[in-house]
């Protein structure tokens, strides 16, 4: 059951935060910062929009056969000392 904390800013495009788990749960930290999720077995394109989340964790309770990704539309304002980038907490069950 891993954890991991992973910065992601909008310059980084699609991040791939879980292969093919059983569970997953992503969390931003600030949970008002908005993201977008997208499953695919490859990357996806830049135009790709995703599902966007806000407020409330994005979980997933079942086997997954895709790879997650995550992109974060806007800087985070109150993140100086991470250089804009979104903090998100993706608990996993492979």
């Amino acid at each position: 059951m891993p954890t991991t904390n992973t910065y992601i800013g909008p310059a980084d495009g699609w991040v791939e935060v879980a292969s093919a788990p059983k569970f997953v749960r992503v969390s931003a930290a600030p949970y008002s910062h908005p993201f977008y999720v997208f499953a695919k077995s490859t990357a996806p394109a830049a135009t790709d929009v995703g599902v966007l989340v806000c407020r409330h964790p994005f979980e997933v309770n079942e086997i997954m056969t895709e790879k997650l990704y995550v992109r974060v539309p806007v800087p985070v304002p109150d993140a100086n000392q991470n250089n804009g980038k979104l903090r998100l907490d993706v608990f996993t069950i492979v």
